[in-house]
């Protein structure tokens, strides 16, 4: 009850600082107004805090004018976010995004109106405290002025009671959690989360696909019954979506038997209707009976990522227990990029029509020399050349290559002298069939970066750098994960956090972050 006293004295003092403030310069600038002479009435601005109910660190201001104004919105604070909202306009909702957790946010609002004359007002905005469960984040490497970094998007998952809580956050460059959503009413785990073109965010939770606004509120809904959503999405360039999932009764069967499957197939959905375009079953050209590093036959491929190349309309697709693969419209096999040891006929019964081998990308060396069969097989590895075991996060980059978030888990078949996760990044050569390694990052850090589950890797669209989260780390007693930004191609480190997490050993689950990505909340 005190500190409510005091915030309520704060704000009532503050509005009388403005106010006066105003006043004095309504007298010597006859073009600054008050918000209420501006517009024409006597409401000002309305403020609607945590509009959606959902995302508590957002808040509308409102208002409608007689005349038409342009607005600047800043929120002050160690770490300021301003935006110009350049377009004439007579009532507007204005979206507040990014303001601090258990303060007092001061927010800074101009309108100004077509013949000069403006107003500005400074309002008051008091949160909460973030929920007890959040990670502690702390910056271990910065780089004004260099680092690209400002604010992180991470899909966080906390861990409570062998289940997940969506917490999806985003951090400023100084630490700080600038915005969070609570999802933790998903029955699953909602994945994807990427961000959209339209600055919207596409979730996936069972049957559901959303696009959410930063506000929290649900723009667009697709239900599709009988197939669950899952770990990657992807907008395409005529605006719909394609996505993992799993459809209800996909069965394979081996020699131990007839299991049900999951996450082996994909989808392209309408955007704007839902209805489904198109469907790619993965059981029909790949190798179901390959377990080399499946945990569950019915797991026996977990796709976990999807990018779609419009120069040729094909899909490049992660399955964490196989590869990294190419398929087309027709759903046609390209080719894989994966440890050359034990593939076989495809089909979910094993009995398809492609031979999986003859798809195999052949590994060369700078000089276009293949490596030895120890390698091609992957029960040994070169200073220059590794595959990627267990992958998560592929990305098709602009010039054809393939990056990606390489786990290390079971590397060499179990038999690897050490544990490792990487970021790592290929280059294709279709005509041949080979696969040249171009880029990595994360060889030589070893078990204190070692991530068995998840992790991501972007490039930043300004510098080329690298961001790569490393979720899922246990070392020396601790249950963390680091993003980094890399300086590319040299590999420096020019932004470090460390991510704390609280919620661990319950089960078999520790929290954990599924992906990252930079994000301009405006």
């Amino acid at each position: 009850m005190k500190r409510l006293q005091l915030i309520l004295i704060f704000c009532f003092a503050l509005s009388l600082i403005v106010l006066n403030g105003c006043k004095k310069d309504e007298n010597e600038n006859p073009n600054l107004l008050s918000i209420e002479s501006l517009i024409g009435n006597n409401t000002g601005l309305e403020i609607t805090q945590n509009p959606s109910g959902i995302a508590p660190l957002t808040a509308i201001a409102s208002f409608e004018s007689n005349t038409q104004v342009s607005v600047n919105l800043r929120i002050l604070g160690d770490n300021p976010i301003a935006h110009e909202f350049p377009e004439m306009t007579s009532a507007m909702e204005i979206p507040i995004l990014g303001l601090y957790s258990d303060t007092t946010n001061l927010i800074e609002i101009t309108l100004e109106a077509a013949d000069g004359k403006y107003a500005i007002d400074t309002i008051a905005i008091t949160t909460e405290a973030l929920p007890d469960n959040f990670p502690e984040i702390t910056i271990e490497t910065s780089s004004p002025g260099t680092q690209e970094t400002e604010m992180i998007l991470c899909n966080l998952l906390l861990a409570e009671n062998d289940s997940y809580q969506q917490m999806p956050i985003i951090v400023d460059s100084e630490g700080a959690i600038r915005w969070y959503m609570d999802l933790s009413d998903f029955t699953s785990i909602g994945a994807p989360l990427e961000t959209l073109e339209n600055g919207y965010l596409l979730i996936g939770s069972g049957n559901y696909l959303r696009e959410y606004s930063l506000l929290g509120e649900i723009k667009n809904e697709i239900f599709q019954q009988g197939y669950d959503f899952h770990n990657d999405g992807v907008e395409l360039p005529n605006g719909n979506f394609a996505a993992c999932v799993t459809k209800t009764g996909s069965q394979i069967e081996i020699e131990q038997g007839i299991y049900s499957s999951r996450a082996d197939y994909f989808i392209e959905l309408n955007r704007n209707t839902g209805s489904m375009i198109q469907e790619w079953d993965m059981r029909e050209i790949l190798d179901v009976d390959r377990n080399s590093n499946a945990t569950a036959p019915g797991d026996w491929l977990q796709m976990n990522g999807i990018r779609y190349s419009r120069t040729d309309d094909t899909y490049i697709i992660s399955g964490k227990n196989q590869a990294v693969f190419k398929t087309d419209r027709n759903n046609d096999l390209q080719w894989i990029l994966a440890p050359h040891q034990n593939w076989g006929q495809s089909g979910q019964d094993g009995n398809g029509i492609l031979q999986t081998a003859d798809y195999l990308l052949t590994a060369i060396d700078n000089s276009g020399t293949p490596y030895s069969e120890e390698i091609q097989n992957g029960t040994a590895s070169e200073s220059d050349f590794d595959w990627t075991w267990g992958q998560h996060c592929i990305k098709l980059l602009s010039n054809g290559n393939i990056l990606s978030f390489d786990n290390g888990k079971n590397r060499q078949y179990g038999n690897a002298s050490a544990n490792f996760s990487r970021a790592v990044e290929y280059k294709i050569y279709e005509t041949n069939m080979q696969v040249e390694q171009v880029w990595e990052y994360g060889t030589t850090e070893g078990e204190a970066l070692y991530s068995e589950n998840m992790g991501d890797v972007d490039i930043l669209s300004q510098t080329g750098n690298r961001l790569i989260c490393f979720p899922d780390i246990h070392y020396q007693g601790e249950d963390f994960a680091k993003i980094i930004e890399l300086s590319y191609p040299d590999n420096m480190s020019l932004f470090e956090i460390k991510i704390n997490y609280k919620n661990t050993n319950q089960g078999n689950l520790t929290d954990i972050i599924q992906r990252v990505e930079n994000i301009n909340l405006y």
